[in-house]
């Protein structure tokens, strides 16, 4: 015999009942409604991959795999739960048969990983949105993708709850080269600038010492990521810090200053910062940014980046590539935080029942199906009645000499009508003039 615990929810693993879930499909409508007025198109990917999706290239998968629910099935095919989809879309684009240059793709479903803190904005399975343009290694892409996103949190209302966080990984990678950080030091130094605000200073100094940095090395790096504020100010500070980083950069800054433009235009630049400290995953090649929320009491709540040589590790195609997931724990916590979830309750449509369901239950179903193709949502009475018939609309009970009169009781709110209908149908088109 199984104890309860045994039958209990495994932790990290959201069950979402139906008052909840219409918040969340309130949720997922404006993000998808918001991404497809941009042109991107749905598409629909597996849930499980070959593991070795994602072993093409260590170090940077290293961190990611040890955290997959992996498997072996019947045929002995070493499979994953997907921790993420963008190794899914560079399969597809491999294995699409023709080409038509730029790909813009969304789509929402689930992720899977095995993370060790489980919070309100992290779980072991979670919902997620991806929007990506691929094919294009342009300024423009990046604002575009940027302009989505904020699009999309101020269509939740949030647009000025958050900020988006910007960085470029070539420039990080710069300063980290700049203070002494060796090559195949790299992937390690990128992911404690990464943990920056979850650690100390003094974390910081040690893990940085471990890999061999002075303290004097260390507090450059430290200096130097802690730059942030308006795009065009941090440029000009960054370029005052250190000479030498803002040569090397120099291509990156003059593309944050032609981006900092077109942002003006979309009418998003104030939604946007520089922030030297955004590091996010190991395969990002460019920008990289993080939607947060500006009190800080939540993680990033969205976040994505250009990923141009990730395509090619799957097949021969070569294409740039710059994407975005949205993420729905952390930006539904920040929805209540800002009392944006407190959505009418939604009533369900008509509830037909029968004073002798032996004689009428046959109408019944009937007017049910008049009521259906006429556009109406209706629940007939399944023998018994519903334990609260107070949540619907309208409640219409067939009264026991309906075959004969064809009459019904109506009850609409407080209001309540014995009516005769010649048929169904235009019982279906009053009933809707009724509700209306």
């Amino acid at each position: 015999m199984n104890s309860n615990n045994n039958l209990k929810s495994i932790n990290g693993f959201k069950s979402i009942y139906p008052d909840e879930w219409i918040k969340w499909q309130y949720v997922q409508n404006i993000v998808e409604k918001t991404i497809e007025s941009f042109g991107f198109e749905r598409i629909s990917a597996p849930s499980i991959e070959r593991r070795s999706l994602y072993e093409v290239k260590p170090p940077w998968s290293e961190g990611l795999i040890s955290q997959t629910f992996s498997f072996f099935d019947n045929q002995k095919n070493y499979l994953t739960l997907i921790p993420e989809q963008t190794p899914t879309r560079a399969r597809m684009v491999q294995e699409l048969k023709k080409i038509e240059l730029p790909i813009r793709w969304y789509d929402t479903s689930k992720r899977w990983r095995q993370e060790d803190k489980i919070k309100n904005d992290r779980a072991k399975e979670f919902w997620q949105t991806d929007i990506d343009i691929i094919g294009r290694d342009t300024v423009e892409a990046d604002a575009e993708i940027l302009a989505c996103a904020a699009n999309i949190y101020k269509n939740l209302g949030l647009g000025k709850e958050v900020e988006i966080s910007i960085n470029d990984r070539k420039l990080l990678e710069n300063i980290l080269f700049f203070a002494g950080v060796k090559p195949d030091d790299c992937y390690t130094a990128v992911k404690i600038v990464d943990d920056k605000e979850k650690i100390s200073k003094k974390e910081f100094y040690s893990r940085f010492e471990y890999i061999g940095l002075t303290k004097k090395q260390i507090a450059f790096i430290y200096k130097m990521i802690s730059l942030n504020g308006s795009i065009i100010n941090c440029i000009q500070k960054i370029k005052q810090v250190n000479k030498s980083v803002a040569k090397k950069s120099d291509q990156i800054l003059k593309r944050f200053t032609q981006l900092s433009e077109i942002l003006k235009w979309y009418g998003i630049y104030d939604m946007c910062r520089l922030d030297l400290s955004i590091a996010r995953g190991s395969f990002y090649t460019g920008i990289i940014f993080e939607v947060s929320d500006k009190n800080k009491k939540l993680g990033a709540l969205s976040g994505g980046g250009r990923y141009d040589w990730l395509i090619s590790m799957y097949g021969e195609r070569n294409l740039p590539a710059i994407g975005f997931g949205f993420g729905y724990m952390g930006t539904m916590e920040k929805l209540k935080e800002c009392k944006l979830l407190n959505l009418p309750s939604k009533k369900p449509g008509v509830f037909v029942s029968c004073e002798n369901p032996k004689k009428d239950y046959k109408m019944a179903i009937k007017l049910v199906n008049a009521l259906r193709k006429d556009g109406h949502v209706a629940e007939i009475d399944i023998r018994e009645k519903p334990d609260n018939i107070k949540k619907f609309k309208v409640f219409i009970l067939l009264k026991n000499n309906f075959c004969n009169n064809y009459m019904a009781e109506i009850n609409i709110g407080r209001k309540k009508n014995i009516i005769k209908m010649d048929d169904f149908y235009s019982f279906s088109k009053k009933l809707k003039i009724r509700q209306n």
